[in-house]
Order: structure tokens, then C-alpha cells, then sequence
């Protein structure tokens, strides 16, 4: 009997053939290949920053290296900048690039003849002083204190 007969067991297909899977796999490395994608890698201490932070956190920041690092890694964007003449406590290759992801930043570099983003490393920079919180921004002032904080 075969997996799709009403039978009591599903028995195990001999085929060779691969599978659509495969095939998708072998055509996105194709596709890949003629698009001009890059390949990333981490560093150890770039996986050491991601396995340190909760999941809630690394899905964001995974998806956007993934979304915007295989293309065109070396292009300025809003999110996304090179720091000239930085010297950074990690080893990279000048020059090193900065991806902000919320107040995550992921520092990378490129090599061009490889075409390869190195991740060396994931930092969290928290919010600056002064800056307009959400409801600043959406409000446009900061809340009035209640009379008791007035007082003080």
C-alpha cells in the first residue's frame, strides 16, 4: 500500500527522484546566483550577541538582515549607513556598516569579491535623553504631570 491508501500503515516511498522541494532549493540557488544575492555569515561573537537576547528580539533582527543585507548591502538607506573611520572592539574589515533595527544595531562588513556580509556583531542601544517619546510624536507634547508631581 501506498501513504494515500486507506490502509492501516503508511509505507515508505523508494523514489530517486528529487523531490519539488529540492528543486526549489537547487532553482532559488540558480536564482540566487544570477540576482547577484550576497551570503551572510556570523561571527561567534555575533552569534554569542543574538543567542544572548530573548526570541521576542531576534526574529525582528534576523528578518532584517535577511530582508535587507542580501541584496545591496552596501547601499545607504534610512536603517542602514556606513561608519568611515570607525575602529570597532571586534574584529572586521574596513569598511564597517551599521544596520539599525529598532534599538538594536547589527555592525557588519562586505566582501565585494565573495559576495559576502559578515555579521561581527549585534548591539542595543537604548533610547537617547530628549528624544520625543511615541505619544510625543503622535500627540505632539509631552503629557501634563499630574497635580501631586506638580507640588513636589
Amino acid at each position: 500500500m501506498d501513504r494515500h491508501s486507506s490502509g492501516g500503515g503508511a509505507k515508505a516511498s523508494s523514489r530517486t527522484t528529487p523531490s519539488s522541494w529540492e528543486l526549489a532549493m537547487d532553482r532559488d540557488r540558480c536564482i540566487c546566483i544570477t540576482m547577484g544575492m550576497y551570503s551572510i555569515e556570523f561571527s561567534e561573537g555575533a552569534d554569542g550577541d543574538l543567542a544572548g537576547l530573548r526570541a521576542f528580539d531576534q526574529r525582528p533582527i534576523l528578518d532584517a538582515i535577511e530582508e535587507q543585507l542580501l541584496h545591496e548591502p552596501t547601499r545607504e538607506t534610512r536603517n542602514r549607513k556606513m561608519l568611515p573611520g570607525v575602529v570597532p572592539p571586534f574584529d572586521a574589515v574596513p569598511p564597517v556598516w551599521e544596520l539599525r533595527v529598532g534599538e538594536y544595531r547589527v555592525y557588519y562588513d562586505v566582501g565585494e569579491a565573495g559576495k559576502r556580509v559578515s555579521v561581527r556583531a549585534i548591539r542595543r542601544k537604548p533610547p537617547t535623553r530628549g528624544r520625543r517619546t511615541a505619544y510625543e510624536d503622535h500627540h505632539g507634547a509631552r503629557p501634563a504631570k499630574a497635580d501631586s508631581e506638580v507640588r513636589e
